[in-house]
């Protein structure tokens, strides 16, 4: 059986990156475009896809869904700036399209 483990990565701001793993590649475009425009991210997509295959099921803890993932957006707009929430809300919007 082939998995397909979809990955976006971050700018952490202090010179490092981090990886989100996530549950399709709509997913991953979403988060690769808003981590743009706010001009936290690279000039380039970074983001991909890893197949494994195997026999067995594969279970990763930690894999970013749709769901988690508006629960996430709808946090940060609490704490969110004005110029910030714009961009939050059209996420939001793009998300539950999903």
């Amino acid at each position: 059986m082939k998995n397909k483990i979809w990955y976006s990565i971050r700018n952490g701001g202090d010179g490092g990156a981090y990886l989100r793993l996530m549950e399709s590649k709509e997913l991953v475009e979403i988060d690769q475009k808003y981590e743009n425009i706010s001009g936290e991210g690279w000039a380039d997509s970074c983001c991909g896809v890893i197949v494994v295959e195997s026999d067995l099921s594969i279970f990763i803890k930690e894999v970013v869904t749709v769901d988690a993932e508006i629960d996430n957006v709808c946090e940060e707009m609490k704490y969110s700036i004005e110029d910030e929430l714009d961009n939050l809300k059209n996420k939001l919007t793009e998300l539950k399209a999903l």
